[in-house]
């Protein structure tokens, strides 16, 4: 019985050391992935690189859009009851946030040659630390564009999701009132005018109920008038 026990507790052991050995090994994996990721991360350039953003806007068909957030949320900056779609708007934060270099051109002409001396588009963006920076959109670079911050002559080439994004109109950005929602609102307007439309309906009653005793009185004074004739 003492034997049958020891062999238990040995296997125990065994099953400890081996569920240690394995936790140990998923540790050291998951450490090197991290220590992998922040090297890589290291190694990459950013255009920009930001705190949690709180403003950014860009050109959009002649007009500039301006966003910003308050409290958790975003809102149209000029008009703060259009109700915006959050979660778009904060992915697009995240994008402006850090832009990441594909390639810094060495040695670049001017400005005016990647089409950055007067940009297609100009994205200003401004974080919680109140650090505002300024990304000017040039040419198209193959697949890519070409892009420098405002007031520096350095020429880089970014992907084109940035110039995706200053496409999205304010329709794209607002969220659509639904049917229920609608409904809701034709109701009320309903409601609000409803007391109008009463108080109509009342005076021209009265104005009737006017003119018949109108009527009335002269039609008694035209037969008072005759039998006093006769």
């Amino acid at each position: 019985m003492k034997k049958q026990g020891k062999t238990i507790l040995a296997g125990l052991l065994v099953l400890c050391v081996l569920g240690g050995a394995y936790v140990g090994i998923g540790y050291n994996k998951e450490q090197q992935a991290a220590k992998a990721q922040a090297a890589e991360d290291a190694a990459r350039d950013y255009l920009t690189d930001m705190v949690d953003v709180t403003y950014f806007s860009y050109e959009n068909n002649g007009e500039t859009l301006e966003f910003e957030k308050e409290d958790g949320t975003w809102y149209y900056a000029p008009d703060h009851s259009v109700n915006l779609i959050q979660s778009t708007l904060d992915s697009m934060a995240v994008d402006v946030k850090k832009i990441e270099i594909t390639r810094t051109l060495e040695g670049a002409d001017g400005l005016e040659a990647y089409g950055l001396s007067e940009p297609v588009n100009r994205i200003t963006i401004r974080d919680t630390d109140g650090n505002t920076q300024t990304v000017l959109l040039g040419n198209a670079a193959g697949d890519d564009i070409y892009a420098c911050l405002d007031g520096q002559e350095t020429v880089t080439v970014i992907g084109l999701e940035l110039q995706s994004m200053t496409e999205k109109t304010l329709d794209d950005l607002t969220e659509m009132e639904t049917e229920a929602e609608t409904a809701e609102s034709e109701t009320v307007d309903a409601e609000t005018e409803a007391p109008e439309t009463d108080t109509e309906a009342s005076e021209i009653q009265e104005e009737t109920e006017a003119a018949e005793t109108d009527t009335e009185a002269s039609e008694t004074q035209a037969e008072t008038t005759a039998a006093a004739s006769e």
